[in-house]
C-alpha cells in the first residue's frame, strides 16, 4: 500500500510449520549466500545441523541450514487483477512467473482454472494461451535463472471472484513447480462506470516530483514536439540548433514543471493505457507494466506530457471537425458580463460526459481530470477511472492520484444536481493538504482530451495554428483557472494566463 510494498519469493523450507527450516532444492536461498561466513573470523564451515557448508561443488546457501545437494529451478507465480470488479465489465488479470533459483526451469506449463463466476473473454490470453473447459493453459518453455515473464487475460464477472487454482510446473521435472496464493477480487455493485484502469498496475509507482533538469527536455525533444522547421534555426551534424523562441519555450517550461509533474504523470500513464502503439517496455526493457517503470527511466516521457499539456496539435481542426474530439469537452463559450465571453464548464455535465465515456469500452478518446483552488491557483491533474453513485445526486469520481501512488480509495465528490464538488489534496507530495472545491460557476474543474494530448507535432505558443471554420471547443480557458491553454485564442480575442508554477 502506498507504493512501499516489498515482494520476496517464498523461502521454500522443508516444513516451516514443524520448525524444519532446511531449504528445499527449489528454495531461492540455495547458492545465494556469501563466502564471508567461511572466513577464519566466523568459521561457519558447517551449518546448524553440523553438515558441510557449502555442499561439495556448490555455493553457500542463505540461512542456518545448507542444502546437501544441488539446487534446481525455484519458481514463483503471482496473480494480479483489478482492485474491484464491475458487473459485466471486462477485467484484466495477469500472472507473473519468475525463476528465483540457480538452475533453468525447462518445459514450463502454466495452468489457471478460472474461479466460479468468471467468463473468459475469447482470444484475450497473451502468449498463445489456450482455453478449454474453464481452464487456461500456457506453454512457456524454458525460464533461465533470474528471468520472469508476464502473461495476461481478460474475464467478465457479476460476482466476487476467488482465484486459488493456478500454478506453474515443469512437464519434464514435476519437482519444479509453484502454486499461486489465494486471491479474492470483490464485486463493487455501486460502481456505475469504470475504465479497466487502476493506480496499480496502470499508474506509476513513484510519486509526483518537482525536479526538472535540462536533460528532461532537449533539442531533440523539441524537434519531436514542434517539428524541425519550427524548432530549429539550423540543423548540423551535431543535431538541431534551437531558435531563440524554441529555447525560450524550453527553459520556461522546464522551470514551470519544477512545481510538479502531475499533468505529465496523468497523461503519460493514460497514454500507455489507451494507446496500443505504446508500451512500458519502450522506456524500460524490463518493464511489463507502467507500475514497473522507475522514475529515472520514465522522467523524459513524463516531461514530454507535462511540458506540452497546454499545446494544441497542428491537426487540431481535423481532430475536432472530422473526428469530433474536443480539447475540453463540456466547455461552453458563454457571456460573463461587461460584453465579454469565456469558456465555462458545468460540473454536472462533466460528470455525465465522464460516466458515458467510462461505460464505453470502445470509446476512442479518454480524459484526464484537472482542478484548481476556488478563485485560482494550485492546479492539479489526475486520471479519473471509475464513478460510484452514493445516492440520487451524489457521486464519487475515483482517481489515480499521482501524489499518492498505489492508492485506490481517493475520489472527488460531486453533486450532479448542484454542481458542487470537493476534494482534499495537494499540488505535490511535499506540500500541505488543502481543500479543493467548486460549483456550477467556479469553472475550476475540467476534462482534457487524450487524443489532443498524444498527437504531435504541436503548435508553438504564440504562433499561428492551422485554422478551422469552427471555434475550438473548450480550447480557451479563462484566466481565473491558471490552467493554461496557450496558442488557442479565437480571432481578435486576448486572454491573460497566470502561470503559478504549481502542480502541473
Amino acid at each position: 500500500r502506498g507504493g512501499h510494498s516489498v515482494d520476496a519469493p517464498d523461502a521454500q523450507f522443508v516444513d516451516a510449520a514443524a520448525l524444519n527450516y532446511a531449504p528445499k532444492a527449489s528454495s531461492p536461498a540455495v547458492d545465494k549466500g556469501t563466502d564471508a561466513v567461511l572466513s577464519a573470523a566466523t568459521s561457519l564451515a558447517t551449518d546448524a545441523a553440523n553438515l558441510a557448508r557449502p555442499y561439495s561443488g556448490t555455493l553457500v546457501d542463505i540461512g542456518a541450514y545448507e542444502l546437501q545437494g544441488e539446487g534446481i529451478a525455484s519458481l514463483s507465480i503471482v496473480k494480479q487483477g483489478p482492485h474491484w470488479l464491475v458487473a459485466g465489465a471486462a477485467a484484466d488479470f495477469s500472472l507473473t512467473v519468475a525463476n528465483n533459483g540457480v538452475r533453468s526451469g525447462e518445459a514450463l506449463e502454466v495452468v489457471d482454472l478460472l474461479p466460479a463466476g468468471a467468463e473468459y473473454v475469447a482470444d484475450s490470453a497473451s502468449r498463445n494461451g489456450t482455453f478449454a473447459d474453464g481452464q487456461l493453459t500456457w506453454q512457456l518453455g524454458a525460464l533461465a535463472p533470474g528471468e520472469s515473464t508476464l502473461i495476461t487475460y481478460t474475464v467478465k464477472a457479476s460476482q466476487t471472484l476467488v482465484s486459488k487454482d493456478y500454478s506453474v510446473q515443469s512437464t519434464t521435472d514435476p519437482a519444479v513447480m509453484a502454486q499461486g496464493a489465494v486471491m479474492t477480487t470483490p464485486l463493487n455493485a455501486k460502481i456505475v462506470a469504470a475504465l479497466n484502469f487502476f493506480p496499480q498496475p496502470d499508474g506509476f509507482s513513484f510519486p509526483n516530483y518537482g525536479d526538472s533538469p535540462d536533460s528532461d527536455l532537449t533539442a531533440a525533444d523539441l524537434v519531436y514536439i514542434f517539428g524541425a522547421e519550427t524548432a530549429c534555426k539550423v540543423t548540423t551534424a551535431d543535431g538541431c540548433v534551437l531558435t531563440a523562441t524554441a529555447e525560450a519555450w524550453r527553459k520556461k517550461w522546464l522551470n514551470f514543471v519544477a512545481g510538479g509533474q502531475c499533468a505529465g504523470m496523468a497523461m503519460g500513464s493514460l497514454n500507455i493505457f489507451a494507446n496500443a502503439a505504446v508500451t512500458p517496455g519502450d522506456y524500460q526493457s524490463s518493464a511489463n507494466l507502467t507500475f514497473d517503470l522507475t522514475k529515472e527511466n520514465a522522467r523524459k516521457y513524463v516531461a514530454l506530457y507535462a511540458t506540452t499539456q497546454s499545446l494544441r496539435p497542428q491537426n487540431w481542426s481535423e481532430l475536432q471537425e472530422a473526428n469530433g474530439y474536443d480539447w475540453n469537452p463540456n466547455a461552453k463559450y458563454v457571456a460573463i458580463g461587461g460584453g465579454q465571453s469565456a469558456w465555462r464548464t458545468d460540473p454536472g455535465e462533466l460528470l455525465d460526459t465522464l460516466i458515458a465515456n467510462l461505460k464505453d469500452p470502445n470509446a476512442t478518446d479518454r480524459f484526464r481530470l484537472s482542478f484548481s483552488y476556488y478563485g485560482g491557483g494550485g492546479g492539479h491533474t489526475v486520471v479519473p477511472f471509475a464513478v460510484e453513485q452514493l445516492n440520487e445526486n451524489d457521486y464519487l469520481i475515483y482517481i489515480y492520484e499521482n501524489n499518492r501512488p498505489n492508492h485506490f480509495d481517493l475520489a472527488v465528490r460531486i453533486n450532479r444536481a448542484t454542481g458542487a464538488w470537493s476534494y482534499v489534496g495537494t499540488t505535490r507530495p511535499d506540500q500541505p493538504l488543502n481543500k479543493y472545491y467548486g460549483n456550477a460557476t467556479s469553472n475550476n474543474l475540467s476534462l482534457t482530451s487524450w487524443q489532443y494530448a498524444h498527437t504531435f507535432p504541436k503548435c508553438m505558443e504564440g504562433s499561428a495554428c492551422p485554422a478551422t471554420t469552427a471555434a475550438p471547443a473548450g480550447s480557451v480557458q479563462s484566466a481565473d483557472t491558471t490552467q493554461a491553454a496557450d496558442g488557442a485564442l479565437l480571432e481578435g480575442e486576448t486572454v491573460e494566463i497566470q502561470l503559478d508554477g504549481e502542480g502541473y
